[in-house]
């Protein structure tokens, strides 16, 4: 009986990255949810959020955050599949532009676009991934300081 899961993460043009995981954590759009080995084969769609990949090393276990912004998952046969349309790790998160990436959404919001366009769904959508990724620059400070 498999103690692991083998991850492969893909992008509509290429694999980006395998990795064998004891437990891997997705937004689900009802939560966060966590598959182990041995899950039911289960599939759906990923809301933005954080990928949590706890990873086995010999008897060590260390945990990669990574920030999404969407996409799909399966899991099947102990192999967990995800098609994501971003893949960030936490530590590689440009705070400055997630930064501006904020101030732009929030004036649109406060209906400072100058063409008249604004989106209300697609600004409140580009508020939420820019604050998340700001959230995961914080912590990853924190956890150096």
């Amino acid at each position: 009986m498999p103690s692991h899961l083998s991850i492969r993460i893909y992008s509509a043009e290429q694999e980006i990255g395998k990795y064998h995981a004891s437990e891997v954590r997705l937004p689900s759009f009802n939560g966060q949810m966590g598959i182990l080995a041995d899950h039911t084969d289960y599939g759906g769609a990923m809301s933005v959020g954080v990928v949590e990949l706890f990873l086995r090393e010999g008897k060590s276990e260390t945990k990669q955050i990574f920030f999404i912004s969407g996409g799909f998952f399966e899991v099947k046969d102990n192999e967990v599949t995800l098609l994501v349309q971003t893949w960030e790790e936490a530590g590689n998160v440009d705070a400055m532009r997630a930064l501006e990436s904020k101030r732009r959404a929030l004036s649109r919001l406060a209906g400072g676009d100058p063409t008249g366009s604004v989106s209300v769904t697609r600004a409140l959508a580009s508020l939420r991934r820019a604050e998340l990724r700001l959230s995961l620059t914080h912590e990853q400070q924190k956890k150096a300081s």
